[in-house]
């Protein structure tokens, strides 16, 4: 927590550790998950449940960290973090998308309006998470 007259400031390095966690939980976790999905043979709203249960556990753990990092503000570091995140995931979606000749599918109402929820979705769980987070590390320090 702040005393008061004490200034605060945005810790950037907080920031891009929770975006870089969410990113590396979001990717990693999503290239074992469409290999595992492949051989299961598992419906769309199944395979959809398990994107989003993975989208949850990476926001909440990359909102988590720049919070714990941060130790103040948290709210708002792990919401920097989630807006990081969602951005360069849409840059590297755009570039591999692009590399595979499908770059047309990311314009479709369908896919951006998913990309959006799950944004959204990931930027109150960040949020949430980091606000935790740093009073957690407040009162541990």
């Amino acid at each position: 927590m702040n005393t008061p007259g004490t200034p605060t400031v945005l810790n950037w390095g907080a920031i891009a550790a929770g975006a870089g966690a969410t990113l590396a939980i979001g990717f990693s976790g999503s290239a074992l998950l469409r290999s595992w999905i492949g051989e299961q043979g598992f419906g769309i709203g199944t395979i959809q449940a398990f994107f989003f249960l993975l989208s949850l556990v990476a926001d909440s753990v990359g909102g988590a960290v720049a919070g714990l990092m941060a130790r103040q503000r948290g709210a708002l570091h792990g919401a920097l973090a989630m807006v990081g995140a969602s951005a360069f995931g849409m840059l590297a979606s755009l570039v591999m998308m692009s590399r595979q000749g499908s770059l047309e599918a990311m314009f479709n109402v369908g896919y951006l309006g998913q990309w959006l929820l799950y944004a959204l979705v990931g930027l109150g769980v960040g949020t949430l998470a980091g606000m935790v987070a740093a009073r957690v590390a407040a009162k541990a320090s």
